[in-house]
């Protein structure tokens, strides 16, 4: 592999989304660390941030690429991976998959299309096994094994976001957070409602985290419900990661209420910040290491009364929200954040 390697890479996002976020960190790696220059394909509309964001992490923004100008292609999530579809690749092409269920269930055209477009790829990296052997089964599975790899995600060092003292059990208040786009998918209305009624009997409120831009997509009456800012509600809106890191820290309680996740970094950064872990009981999470009432409390997408449940356990259950404190930690003390970057790197370096 050349010192000067070039790369493109294709993404629908360089913003503030999970695997936005794995892309820029490996590319501040690849720029500074291994001397590589990484150029970035704009595929939609890309604000001011985002391209502030792409210049912070090395990455030089493009409106227009030849693909076979590089060393390699690096396409991340399967939202842009058509992109290539019809150019006659004369490089090698690495898919990087982030997604779970939804993407197949909202795409309407022929799957086989899908199963020649992942051919395509010199390399597709999954995150975990229910990926590929369960999800894109049927897509991959001509596919020879060796151009398929496993690669986890990780979580990075938050030591300095940690508070100096251990915080106590809730007493005054429990502080809830959710972090993530208040979409459809998302089901941020599920946490606002179960909060809500609990707050009748329980000092408890909570903090939603992430872009509001899609709240359409939930429909009109969360919408109505919103704008009645509720007390026990705080509206923050996205922030930048560090400042999303300083707000998780000082949560009493991390709630992920999504229909649909694949790999999420949330509550891994939750588990490492020492705060407590409610989640939906999603199938790939077994895969990555959550399991209930060992290291998280999991409850059926959609059941608000087990959410409130959950919620109220952990706010009144001392010994229970220690125990999954400590299992949560000790399970990503061992998933680094450098280890996915390293591991994917080599991967590259041997397409080269």
């Amino acid at each position: 592999m050349s010192h000067d390697m070039k790369i493109l890479v294709i993404g629908h996002s360089y913003g503030l989304d999970g695997a936005a976020m794995l892309l820029k960190k490996c590319a501040r790696h690849w720029v500074d660390d291994l001397g590589w220059r990484v150029d970035g394909l704009k595929l939609t509309e890309t604000d001011a941030f985002q391209i502030q964001e792409m210049v912070d992490h090395g990455i030089t923004p493009l409106a227009n690429a030849n693909p076979n100008d590089y060393d390699l292609v690096f396409v991340n999530t399967l939202l842009v991976m058509h992109t290539i579809a019809q150019v006659k690749l004369e490089v090698p092409a690495v898919l990087w998959v982030h997604e779970g269920e939804t993407v197949l269930h909202n795409y309407t055209g022929n799957l086989g299309q899908w199963s020649a477009t992942f051919a395509k790829y010199s390399q597709i990296i999954f995150q975990t096994r229910w990926q590929s052997d369960v999800i894109y089964k049927s897509l991959v599975y001509k596919i020879p094994p060796e151009r398929i790899k496993i690669i986890p995600n990780g979580v990075r060092d938050l030591s300095a976001w940690l508070p100096k003292t251990p915080k106590p059990t809730p007493q005054s208040e429990t502080k809830v957070i959710t972090l993530g786009s208040l979409t459809s998918r998302k089901r941020p209305q599920d946490v606002a409602i179960a909060v809500a009624q609990l707050a009748q009997s329980l000092a408890i409120s909570v903090d939603f985290v992430g872009d509001m831009s899609r709240l359409s997509s939930i429909g009109e009456d969360f919408i109505r419900y919103k704008e009645k800012n509720l007390p026990c509600h705080h509206w923050i809106g996205p922030l930048k990661p560090e400042a999303a890191l300083t707000q998780l820290a000082q949560a009493d309680l991390y709630c992920s209420p999504s229909a649909d996740e694949s790999y999420p970094l949330a509550p891994m950064e939750a588990a490492a910040l020492r705060v407590p872990i409610v989640m939906t009981d999603l199938a790939p999470y077994p895969y990555i290491g959550w399991q209930h009432e060992h290291n998280c409390l999991l409850y059926p997408v959609g059941d608000i009364p087990a959410l409130q449940n959950a919620l109220r356990r952990m706010a009144t259950e001392p010994a229970l929200r220690q125990r999954l404190i400590d299992n949560a930690w000790e399970f990503v003390s061992g998933r680094a954040e450098s280890a996915c970057i390293d591991s994917l790197t080599e991967q590259l370096k041997q397409l080269g």
